[in-house]
């Protein structure tokens, strides 16, 4: 029983590690696309600008 739970506990510690990773992973590459967004906008008339 001890052994059950104590596996258990690995795999979801390993999950929590992963996803921690995946969210990292997903801000960086949002900051990226933001940033890309940003240049590509000033190149923009005003008129068009999305503020």
């Amino acid at each position: 029983m001890v052994d059950g739970r104590k596996e258990e506990f690995e795999y979801l510690y390993y999950r929590l590690r992963k996803l921690e990773d995946e969210l990292l992973e997903t801000k960086v590459e949002l900051r990226l696309l933001k940033e890309q967004f940003k240049r590509k906008q000033e190149l923009l008339p005003n008129m068009y600008r999305v503020e």
